[in-house]
């Protein structure tokens, strides 16, 4: 439902942008009078305000508000510019979340059960549902619900906390990363080997796909990046 209500206030919002209901350079009106008018909670309208950063129609400008800056959507040059100006930081918020991921499928597969991992393949089936779509919004909202589940099987409150805080900080990276069509494909064939490994209690094999995984999103990503 979540991502549904995303994508609906997302489109509705870039076509008050498009036909001038909401000039350029001009603030959006403020987070808790979008709630209100579209009758969804904040946790809604910041998606849909991300998922229209991530392909150009507006900046977020933490603590000013949020601004329209573009009625077209030039997504390649948005990713490369966004990539440029966060090259340096997404370098080291890898490295954390590599060492953080990698215990926390260790500890997954430590104390695992049947449920916990039907719920990731149930998760693993919206994902790829949304990459067949091209639902580049169903595609992160997947993707960090599957990284969330695996750190909540851990069964570790201090780990869950910490990674809670690497998915909020990913998280237009998510959606800036997989405008790649070459970075969806990665993700698809990875996490299925994240899975399998995970479903043959093959610890070494799914640090590896972890890692691999991790790895491998920042490379197709820095693809991107002009410099």
């Amino acid at each position: 439902m979540k991502q549904s209500a995303s994508n609906a206030v997302s489109e509705a919002i870039r076509e008050r942008i498009v036909n001038g209901a909401y000039p350029l350079g001009k603030k959006l009106p403020t987070e808790q009078a979008l709630c209100d008018e579209f009758s969804v909670g904040r946790s809604t309208i910041r998606e849909a305000m991300r998922m229209l950063e991530a392909k150009g129609y507006v900046s977020i400008r933490p603590g000013s508000g949020t601004v329209a800056v573009s009625k077209t959507a030039d997504t390649a040059q948005h990713v490369r510019q966004w990539l440029a100006e966060n090259r340096g930081n997404l370098s080291d918020f890898m490295e954390v979340r590599v060492a953080i991921e990698s215990l926390a499928i260790r500890l997954f597969i430590a104390k695992y059960s049947q449920a916990k991992f039907e719920k990731l393949l149930s998760i693993q089936e919206r994902f790829e549902r949304a990459v067949a779509e091209g639902d580049v919004s169903g595609m992160a909202f997947n993707d960090e619900a599957l990284h969330a589940a695996i750190a909540l099987g851990a069964e570790n409150s201090l780990l869950v906390n910490i990674n809670k805080q690497l998915l909020d900080a990913f998280r237009q990276y998510r959606h800036i990363t997989f405008e790649n069509v070459e970075g969806r494909s990665s993700a698809v064939n990875l996490h299925r080997e994240i899975l399998k490994a995970v479903e043959l209690r093959d610890t070494q094999t799914a640090l590896f796909r972890i890692q691999q995984h991790l790895n491998t999103s920042l490379e197709n990503a820095l693809k991107n990046d002009p410099l």
